[in-house]
């Protein structure tokens, strides 16, 4: 795999990192010496003074809401819409034959575990990119930068429509409008030596490298990955499948599938925030030999998963993960008739232990992540 495509998949799923803005920290507040010369100067060069630095706040306050989203008309990208929740899922096909997979990356980023940690992670997530190719690593972060794309404070949503084992169609959505998302990646494939042709498939502009994926604005804040040009003109087109895909207010991820080759007639995975903590739920519906192992044997099967968590708890008190080690032994898990359920549960305190231990830790402590 080259580079060029490594940082094309690090720009739609690097953000599951939960980076901080990678152009860097803000700046150091100055108000304690404006406000000693303030001191030094007369009452009517005082209020001159106050009345600019009231009309500096008041741009100050007005870039600030057209940043979180509260002043659409000010967000620029064509159609003067900031993103939304949900946008993504606008433009993914109605139809996925295999999975659809949605996942709230600002949701995320916004856990209170992950927010205590966020900067420690954007840390940690730099230094992994650089590792062996360091030099190409700095050259694309300077690309970003210039450009003024962070993928992980810019990127809000990602979704995937799986029509068949290589047949997919990503959709990335986020605060994009205004920037040049595709001459960015552009560049970042030349810098590996890469001459990325830009084209226009129903007045769609899309770029294509070497690869067969082809990578196209559909909207000024959702880019999607396709091998089909064709698919440009039907994404682009407003089509809301949150409804199906049972995307709602609170959950992080939601995944449905089915592989009914294999005796799975549907499954489904979801990550949902709680008060304080966050739940994982899966569901499968089984069938044929795969329900028939599991119909007279539900309560031994339920005994031997119980066996077994109780022993991964007890390795994993021995490593890393040993802040998510009871969470993971109250996971339950439940047969009736065809349909199995697992729940598990991790408090945002826990997660917030095991991610600051991750942080922490030397690679050399995490090759043996589950002692055993």
């Amino acid at each position: 795999m080259t580079f060029v495509k490594k940082a094309r998949w690090a720009m739609m799923l690097g953000a599951l990192a939960l980076t901080l803005p990678i152009a860097g920290c803000p700046k150091k507040d100055d108000s304690s010496d404006k406000k000693d010369d303030d001191k030094k100067t007369d009452k009517k060069k005082s209020k001159d003074d106050d009345k600019e630095s009231d009309g500096k706040k008041s741009k100050d306050d007005d870039k600030k809401k057209s940043k979180d989203g509260d002043d659409d008309d000010d967000k620029g990208g064509g159609d003067g819409k900031a993103y939304a929740r949900g946008d993504v899922l606008k433009h993914m096909p109605k139809k996925c034959e295999m999975a659809t997979i949605f996942i709230d990356v600002g949701g995320i980023a916004k856990e209170p575990a992950i927010k205590k940690n966020v900067g420690s992670l954007d840390d940690k997530l730099v230094q992994a990119m650089k590792g062996k190719d360091g030099e190409k690593a700095e050259e694309v972060l300077d690309i970003l930068k210039k450009a003024k794309i962070d993928p992980g404070a810019d990127i809000r949503e990602i979704a995937m429509c799986m029509k068949g084992e290589k047949n997919f169609i990503i959709g990335i959505g986020g605060d994009f409008a205004g920037k040049d998302v595709l001459g960015t990646i552009s560049k970042i494939g030349e810098k590996n030596g890469e001459t990325m042709k830009k084209k226009d498939a129903d007045g769609v502009s899309y770029i294509q490298g070497k690869d067969k994926v082809l990578l196209g604005m559909v909207t000024p804040n959702v880019f999607v990955a396709t091998e089909d040009a064709d698919d440009f003109g039907t994404l682009a087109k407003s089509n809301d499948v949150s409804s199906s895909w049972d995307v709602k207010e609170g959950r992080l991820v939601a995944i449905h599938g089915a592989s009914k080759k294999d005796g799975v007639d549907s499954v489904t995975v979801e990550l949902n925030e709680k008060s304080d903590a966050v739940e994982l739920k899966i569901v499968a519906e089984l069938s044929g030999k795969a329900a028939a192992q599991i119909k007279g044997d539900s309560d031994k099967i339920e005994a031997k998963a119980k066996e077994g968590l109780d022993q991964l708890a007890g390795q994993l008190k021995k490593g890393p993960l040993a802040a998510i080690a009871d969470d993971l032994k109250a996971t339950t898990l439940e047969i009736d008739g065809s349909k199995v359920t697992v729940t598990a549960k991790v408090s945002n305190k826990h997660l917030s232990d095991l991610i600051q231990t991750l942080v922490d830790a030397k690679e050399s402590d995490l090759e043996n992540i589950i002692p055993h």
